[in-house]
């Protein structure tokens, strides 16, 4: 698989793909970035998302991965789920796990998926409930994962930390071992909503915190300490993109369509075609030219020291500011607070100082 998905790469071959199929969830998360779209955007027919299925397939996708809002609460899902293994795809299924039956598992019982990814707000009702507004939302969780669990289910729990939740990482580790053999993911960066209010950003951990949180017991610890080691060997993958605008994969082997048909390279990417009207491959192509882009002059990041830990999107910034080239400060200062840590060795009290000298005033 490893040789293949180097081929894919050389041949800029798209094999995947994440489909949107619903704005529509049970939940109602402070920090989604669907935003008002959940109450009041259209949504796709059944007809057109089996429609784009089958453009999908058409066009050599081999991993479908569906997404929302949460797949579970369109009434149809179970045919679309259906219909999508049976035309051969890999399927992955994004959600927060709480509309997971009895009836879901006899049939992922019968047309496995390749992996159920759930999202975990917290540890207890009180968490969830002042995150996405259910009361007993942590109860449905932990039955969802349950289910799967007893079922042997493939599944992977990826923890949404927040300032009201990231002292329970470790908990959150805890569960995810108990429940399920895959590895634990998390993350802690905010994205402006679909509508750009903003909203979602004032529920943002401060960046000392979730970075030392991180240090202390996420699992991403790891692999920030193998990067930081290569750094200090003269090992910098990264480098080879330096002057470039995108350093990421976007347009190689992905594509994303959101709920209104509309395909792009990547969730954050705001420029489109509409896959039940235009050309696949048109589409495409249109993507080709943010491999080429050249970052600006006196680009903020070009020659940046601590871009071996930056998780900055170029899209994300253009969504949010209008300018890709604008950089969030909070990017760059939790960028550079990993770096201290795992290239400099700063220890973690240092680290306090550091950025109470110098953010903090």
């Amino acid at each position: 698989m490893d040789d293949q998905h180097e081929n894919w790469i050389h041949e800029r071959k798209k094999v995947s793909a994440l489909f949107e199929i619903t704005p529509k969830c049970n939940f109602k998360c402070v920090h989604c970035y669907v935003g008002s779209d959940r109450t009041s955007s259209p949504m796709l027919s059944y007809e057109e998302i089996i429609k784009i299925i089958d453009i999908l397939y058409d066009n050599g996708i081999l991993f479908l991965t569906f997404s929302g809002g949460d797949p579970f609460t369109r009434k149809d899902f179970k045919d679309i789920y259906l219909y999508a293994k049976k035309k051969g795809f890999l399927v992955e299924v994004l959600t927060n796990g709480t509309l997971i039956t009895s009836e879901w598992i006899d049939i992922f019982r019968e047309y496995p998926p390749l992996l159920i990814d759930i999202s975990i707000y917290g540890t207890s009702n009180e968490e969830y409930e002042k995150l996405t507004g259910v009361k007993n939302g942590y109860d449905l969780f932990i039955r969802g994962i349950s289910l799967l669990q007893a079922a042997k289910i493939r599944f992977a729990l990826k923890g949404i930390l927040m300032n009201e939740n990231y002292r329970q990482l470790k908990r959150m580790e805890e569960i995810s071992s108990a429940y399920s053999s895959e590895n634990f993911r998390y993350s802690y960066e905010l994205v402006v909503d679909r509508q750009c209010t903003n909203a979602p950003r004032t529920y943002e951990v401060d960046p000392l915190e979730g970075v030392i949180t991180e240090i202390k017991y996420g699992v991403n610890a790891s692999m920030l300490k193998k990067r930081g080691k290569e750094l200090l060997e003269g090992i910098d993958e990264d480098n080879y993109r330096d002057g470039m605008l995108y350093r990421c994969t976007i347009g190689d082997l992905a594509v994303h369509i959101n709920y209104l048909g509309e395909m792009g390279p990547c969730v954050e990417c705001g420029e489109r075609g509409n896959i039940l009207k235009d050309d696949f491959n048109d589409i495409c192509a249109r993507f080709e030219k943010f491999k080429e882009e050249k970052a600006p002059s006196g680009y903020k990041c070009s020659g940046c020291r601590y871009k071996a830990f930056c998780t900055s999107c170029p899209q994300a910034r253009r969504r949010e500011y209008g300018n890709e080239a604008i950089v969030k400060a909070r990017d760059c200062i939790v960028a550079e607070l990993k770096y201290l840590y795992y290239v400099n060795n700063l220890s973690i009290e240092e680290l306090k100082d550091y950025y109470k000298k110098n953010y903090r005033r």
